[in-house]
């Protein structure tokens, strides 16, 4: 949510001022400052600032002005971000027509620059198993090998494996370290 300066001014100078300003004075008297033969008391110096230090004439030039560019409605800026961000979602989108969600998965994972892929196998997995397997035409497509895919005994171990190769791979790579672990879904995650 975005606030004018002059909406966070007033609301700085009206809720913060009262909470620091003491209610008794309890004997205190105003000094005065003797420079040279002048006499100045502390009160003059401050007049022309606010409680907060702001200069008057700055806080209500800020209140007071209207600006030259009239601002739409909320519901308009609303409407119109709204048309902006489904616009750059179908662009985005777009890219992955005509593609199921195992292979969007995969080049996912090769963006990201993953080698190699733990796992075991299940029935809600298996269309992502078959993008890792090295006869898929998927590999001649994109020109690069396959992600190496790794059976292990249980999903634990490959959560476990997956956190290990993580660790050891170099930091200084293109690609932050990370290891996958990929499981079926119900008792597979949960395991």
């Amino acid at each position: 949510m975005k606030f004018s300066r002059a909406a966070l001014l007033g609301l700085l100078t009206a809720s913060s001022a009262a909470a620091f300003t003491p209610s008794h004075t309890f004997g205190v008297r105003s000094r005065a400052t003797e420079l040279g033969s002048t006499t100045v008391k502390d009160e003059d110096l401050f007049k022309g600032l606010d409680r907060n230090g702001a200069l008057a004439k700055d806080v209500a030039e800020l209140m007071t002005s209207s600006g030259s560019v009239s601002k739409p409605s909320r519901e308009t800026q609303e409407a119109n971000a709204a048309r902006a961000t489904k616009a750059d979602i179908s662009d985005y989108l777009k890219r992955y027509e005509g593609l199921s969600g195992a292979a969007i998965v995969y080049l996912k994972l090769l963006e990201n620059g993953v080698e190699v892929v733990n796992g075991y196998s299940g029935g809600a997995v298996l269309p992502l198993l078959d993008q890792f397997h090295p006869d898929n035409p998927r590999h001649k497509e994109i020109g690069r090998p396959p992600i190496r895919w790794i059976t292990n005994s249980n999903e634990s171990s490959a959560g476990h494996i997956a956190e290990g190769y993580a660790k050891s791979m170099p930091i200084n790579g293109e690609h932050k370290p990370v290891g996958v672990a990929i499981a079926t879904s119900g008792p597979g995650v949960t395991n």
